[in-house]
This record gives structure tokens, C-alpha cells and sequence, in this order.
């Protein structure tokens, strides 16, 4: 039985030198290649911080990061768990990250420090969002995802997945409308099919909404 991210990527993985993506740091100006094992040996570690964290098979889990390393990661580990990642569209305003929480059936959401606030104020109209994982620093009643990463264990037994199981969530704009599926047998969606996915999302918050 199949899991996207255990008999593709792990498989791949096979390869030490198979480069799954190069990345460009605007900010540096530096340039990285991750390989598959990179990326195979960090989404187990994805994976344990999540199921450590409370989350389960079939909890869905909202992504909500802008442009990082810690994003594909943050996918892969939820399928190794066997979780369903939803992959938010841009969030215009509070109401929009409701809106897809909701939409999404989210218990779990992994955002940035720039949302950490906002999500606190949130909190209240989105009572089913049991957990909450935080990219980039250390706050209170938060999971901090950097520290747990970095300190889980490299092994991790993916969930087994039957091929029409739920593997990736989708939204097509910000209203929370129920987003697309994709099955973990589904050949509608690759690694291209997410780096091409996210080039085209830009994650911002307008100010005073």
C-alpha cells in the first residue's frame, strides 16, 4: 500500500546525490541543493515531531508558511504520519485563515512567526484547531518546530496508505470552499506539480484586517 512521500521520495532517496531541489536564498544570496535524502531524512524527522505533537492518521494539517525550506519538509512529514496537509492560498485577512481552517477541517496548523499573533486572536472562532506549530522561534503554547525537528529521530515507519487514501489538499482560492483532494495513487500531482504549485503562492497579511 502506497505513501507518496515513503515509496517516492524515500525511494529516490536511494540515490545520495539525487538533487531534488536547488534553493535560492534571496536574503543571503546564497544557493542550495537539497537532495532526495536530504529531504527523506528530514520529513522523518517532520514526521516524529508531528505524531509527538498529537497529530494522527487522517488529522488534517494546514500549511501556512511562506517561502522556506521547512514547507516541503512540512508536507512530506505529514504524509509520512499519514496526516493530510492542506495547502493554504494567500491569507488576505483573519477571516481567510479561518475560512480555510474550517474549509479544510484542520485540527493542526504550521505557520510562520508572522501569523503567531494573529492565529492567537483567531483562536476563539476556530475552536477545532488542537494544535499549533510554529516555524522560525520559540513561543508560549506553541510547538516549536525548529527545536523538535532538529532533536526527533532520522527513523520513521511511514503510514501505511491504501491508494485512494487522501494524500494532499489543495485550495483553489482563500473562501474556504472545500479545496481538491488528491489520493495517494493520484498521477495529477508530483514534486513538479507542488514546486509549480508553490511558486505561484505568495503568502501576506494586509495590515489592519
Amino acid at each position: 500500500m502506497p505513501n507518496f512521500a515513503a515509496d517516492v521520495v524515500d525511494r529516490l532517496a536511494e540515490d545520495p546525490e539525487l538533487v531534488a531541489l536547488e534553493w535560492h536564498d534571496e536574503r543571503q544570496g546564497d544557493m542550495s541543493r537539497l537532495t532526495f535524502r536530504d529531504f527523506s531524512i528530514r520529513s522523518s524527522k517532520a514526521a516524529n515531531m508531528l505524531s509527538a505533537a498529537g497529530v494522527n492518521q487522517g488529522d488534517r494539517v494546514l500549511v501556512m508558511l511562506p517561502l522556506c525550506i521547512e514547507w516541503w519538509e512540512a508536507i512530506l512529514g505529514c504524509m509520512k504520519a499519514g496526516a493530510i496537509p492542506a495547502l493554504s492560498m494567500e491569507a488576505g485577512t483573519g477571516q481567510d485563515i479561518v475560512n480555510q481552517i474550517k474549509g479544510a477541517e484542520a485540527t493542526a496548523l504550521i505557520v510562520g512567526t508572522e501569523l503567531a499573533e494573529l492565529i492567537e486572536d483567531l483562536q476563539p472562532d476556530i475552536p477545532q484547531l488542537r494544535h499549533r506549530i510554529l516555524v522560525g522561534w520559540e513561543r508560549v503554547g506553541w510547538t516549536d518546530y525548529d527545536r523538535r525537528v532538529s532533536l526527533s529521530s532520522v527513523l520513521f515507519e511511514a503510514v501505511q496508505a491504501l491508494p485512494d487514501a487522501p494524500c494532499l489538499m489543495v485550495f483553489s482560492d482563500n473562501t474556504g470552499d472545500p479545496p481538491t483532494l488528491y489520493t495517494h495513487e493520484d498521477d495529477r500531482f508530483d514534486l513538479e506539480f507542488l514546486d509549480a504549485w508553490r511558486d505561484g503562492m505568495m503568502l501576506t497579511i494586509r495590515d489592519g484586517e
